[in-house]
């Protein structure tokens, strides 16, 4: 009900323009900090060889040109762990 009580005054902020352009700046600085939380931890430590690359790139094409539902995107990422892992 806060919420409902609220919504007028959040339109009225955002009828001016310089909010709109920072509420823009604190999102694009939200997108950066969590990329480069991503970036640092995950992939450097997940990615060891050529063969990781190319399955990421294998596994995006299947997804979005082929519409590949993610259960068999994950089967196919599991098997390549296992069979790299031999």
């Amino acid at each position: 009900m806060l919420l409902f009580a609220f919504l007028p005054a959040w339109k009225a902020l955002f009828s001016h323009p310089r909010l709109i352009q920072a509420i823009v700046l604190i999102n694009a600085c939200v997108v950066g900090l969590l990329a480069s939380a991503l970036i640092n931890p995950v992939i450097t430590s997940s990615i060891k060889s050529i063969g990781d690359i190319i399955a990421i790139i294998i596994g995006y094409i299947l997804i979005k040109k082929y519409n590949c539902p993610v259960w068999l995107l994950a089967i196919f990422l599991i098997v390549y762990t296992f069979v790299i892992n031999l």
